[in-house]
């Protein structure tokens, strides 16, 4: 995979997290956008989030694509989030795709699963791809101080080709405003934490 990171901003406030315009490559962009136009899409739906998605593997990436699940593309991947986050992380990477329609709302989260029996994302990169997003049509990356809705750090555009990446943790709280308009579409890459 082709990417620039080159002009990646890093903030510890309200928790450690990282942004960058410009991430993917143009071309590479597109064709995942168009890819992503007629993937196998199931919909999703839990207490806080609406959301169609699925989990990118051998047997639904098609050909053209498949340096998205590569081994090159996941070790540089967890390089750059081991850099970032001054981490140690495991080879094993999960890729999920998610797609927002209009109405879908991702409501104040943190990822973070207390005590969990089973093994558990550290970290998570994440592409938006869209055909270019206007203001107008909502579906805003939101980031908290704290878990009151109220209290917003940032507001992110989900602009094509660029990236967020965060530390996953009980602070770690985000959302995604309501959709007017438009399809969202993010590659998520998910980490685990090296202990």
């Amino acid at each position: 995979m082709k990417i620039n990171t080159n002009n990646i901003q890093c903030n510890k406030i309200p928790f450690p997290h990282a942004f960058s315009k410009n991430f993917l490559d143009g071309q590479q962009a597109k064709d995942i956008l168009e890819w992503l136009e007629i993937a196998p899409w199931h919909l999703t739906v839990t207490d806080f989030y609406s959301q169609y998605e699925f989990l990118l593997d051998i047997q639904n990436v098609p050909k053209n694509l498949q340096f998205l699940i590569s081994d090159e593309t996941k070790q540089r991947l967890k390089n750059l989030m081991e850099n970032l986050f001054s981490c140690r992380l495991k080879d094993t990477v999960e890729i999920v795709a998610h797609r927002l329609l209009g109405n879908q709302i991702i409501k104040i989260h943190n990822d973070y699963i207390e005590e969990a029996d089973f093994e558990t994302e550290s970290h998570r990169l994440l592409i938006q791809l869209n055909y270019g997003w206007p203001a107008d049509n909502g579906g805003y990356l939101m980031i908290f101080n704290s878990e009151n809705p109220q209290d917003i750090a940032n507001i992110i555009l989900p602009e094509h080709r660029s990236m967020f990446a965060f530390e996953i943790s009980r602070e770690s709280h985000h959302a995604v405003s309501k959709i007017y308009a438009g399809c969202r579409y993010t590659l998520i890459f998910n980490f685990y934490r090296n202990k």
